[in-house]
């Protein structure tokens, strides 16, 4: 398995380079090009910046995850750990950063891997729950005036699968046994099945922690909206930095169902796939220019994978640990 991921990877990032070039050839690289320079820098430093109070928010709801395994953690540790992840997950999008985390925050706080790992799928619970039920508050109060019905029904059915999903998930924790092993008799690649077997029972499990701890998961899923709407600022600013008029709830609705597509496999630093599904949401969602969504979708792109990469690699030296190591998940520092 882990010999093949540098060629999935070099793949993945092939497509995603040709699905770039296509759009860029389409919409004209000239026009792009020529709007991304009249953007405004102090609003794109502000989107930039985001980055700071969304990971500062991120560590401290994973801090208090981590209270029934280990009190107390230091917010700074966590917050540099949390730099490290998004960093390889931008990088390598295959969850690689999530395993590196847990063996960071196992050496540095002593949580031990399991429990760190555990936490961790904990916060992608949370993040699901968050965004669903974020998108189904946008979804009611938008009022899509030249949005055509199809794309308004597409996205509620996506919104209320997401929310089945995370529903049939703290329901499947009376019944995990059950359905693990239904799932381990899917007509499916052994792969697969261990893959997607696995995703679910690390879910069921984050949802088994959560019921049982219900002022704490209060706690948990207020930090999580809170972190999310802090991090739409960056796509606030960066609408204004091109100076585009477009209503704050419609940015946010695109906003949330961009988030939820990093759920979805991506080549690496999200090549392609990123500015594709932009283009996809906004325009569906009625907003006009495509050369003008193009450059913001790029620009952005830009901005945020340098801002994650430059606060990452700062993090990972503050950790004292090598990008090398960091970015294969393995070595000297990560081995068990």
């Amino acid at each position: 398995m882990a010999e093949r991921l540098p060629l999935k990877l070099g793949v993945a990032l092939a497509v995603g380079l040709i699905l770039f070039i296509l759009l860029l050839s389409y919409v004209g690289f000239e026009r792009v090009s020529s709007i991304m320079v009249r953007a405004s820098p102090p609003w794109l430093a502000a989107s930039a910046a985001i980055l700071i109070p969304f990971y500062l928010l991120r560590a401290y709801r994973w801090k208090l995850i981590l209270m029934p395994v280990r009190n107390p953690t230091r917010l700074s540790s966590l917050f540099w750990i949390t730099g490290v992840g998004y960093m390889v997950n931008t990088l390598i999008p295959v969850r690689v950063g999530e395993l590196a985390r847990a063996i960071l925050v196992d050496r540095s706080e002593k949580t031990g891997f399991t429990a760190g790992l555990s936490s961790i799928a904990i916060e992608r619970l949370l993040d699901l729950v968050a965004l669903a039920s974020l998108g189904a508050l946008t979804l009611s109060l938008t009022p899509f005036t030249s949005t055509p019905q199809v794309v308004i029904g597409s996205l509620k059915a996506v919104v209320l699968l997401i929310i089945a999903l995370i529903a049939l998930i703290f329901l499947a924790v009376r019944f995990k046994s059950g359905i693990l092993s239904l799932l381990g008799r899917l007509p499916l690649k052994a792969s697969w099945r261990q893959r997607i077997a696995g995703f679910i029972e690390s879910l069921i499990e984050a949802a088994g922690s959560m019921v049982a701890k219900p002022r704490l998961l209060a706690s948990s899923l207020l930090l999580s909206w809170l972190l999310w709407t802090v991090f739409y600022g960056s796509y606030y600013f960066l609408f204004k930095a091109f100076n585009y008029e477009a209503s704050a709830l419609l940015i946010f609705t695109g906003y949330i169902f961009m988030m939820i597509t990093f759920i979805l496999p991506a080549a690496p630093g999200y090549v392609g796939s990123f500015e594709a599904f932009w283009m996809l949401i906004f325009l569906a969602l009625g907003l006009k220019g495509s050369e003008t969504l193009l450059a913001m979708a790029l620009t952005y792109h830009l901005i945020s994978i340098t801002a994650m990469i430059g606060l990452g690699a700062l993090a990972a030296s503050i950790l004292g640990i090598s990008i090398a190591e960091t970015l294969r998940g393995k070595g000297a520092e990560f081995q068990r």
